[in-house]
């Protein structure tokens, strides 16, 4: 008996192969495509954040000025306030010595209760002006002992504070 040779209709072939896929990537672009728009993606906030800083520059040095230009204020109506103490002082002693007249005294009255009328509203600005810098400055609800806290679900805030003690709120 003679062996057969293989027949392709006889599925008598056998077969073994061997293949190994090496993948080197010399430049990875698409790792490199994604940094790169990670880049430019933070720019925008780059830009944002310095924005933000420079408005807070602006806000502390407008703060300081409207502080310097309050006290200016204040210190000028507390003069002419004080001027106007002794001008009623004197026409009031004018009168006393009869050198004047009672509608002189009324007018100094009158000049009075109007630089008193300025101290007030310079006072007010002055204020305004404390909170105004305390507000850019990020001190003012230290300054009034108020607290920021977390509701207890934990979600949402609420504001904790006791008006005239340095104990916060429970």
């Amino acid at each position: 008996m003679q062996p057969t040779s293989p027949s392709v209709f006889e599925n008598h072939f056998h077969n073994l192969s061997y293949g190994v896929t090496l993948d080197i990537p010399f430049r990875n672009r698409s790792a490199q495509a994604d940094a790169v728009r990670a880049w430019l993606a933070r720019r925008p906030y780059q830009l944002k954040m310095q924005d933000v800083k420079n408005q807070d520059v602006w806000d502390v040095n407008k703060a300081v000025s409207a502080i310097t230009q309050a006290t200016d204020s204040l210190v000028a109506s507390l003069k002419l306030d004080e001027l106007a103490h002794r001008v009623l002082e004197l026409r009031q002693n004018k009168v006393t010595q009869g050198s004047a007249t009672a509608e002189d005294v009324i007018a100094e009255q009158q000049n009075l209760s109007i630089a008193e009328g300025h101290v007030v509203r310079a006072r007010a600005t002055y204020a305004k002006a404390l909170i105004q810098y305390e507000e850019a400055t990020g001190t003012l609800l230290d300054r009034h002992h108020i607290a920021l806290s977390t509701n207890v679900g934990g979600e949402g805030y609420g504001v904790s504070y006791t008006l005239g003690t340095l104990e916060p709120a429970n």
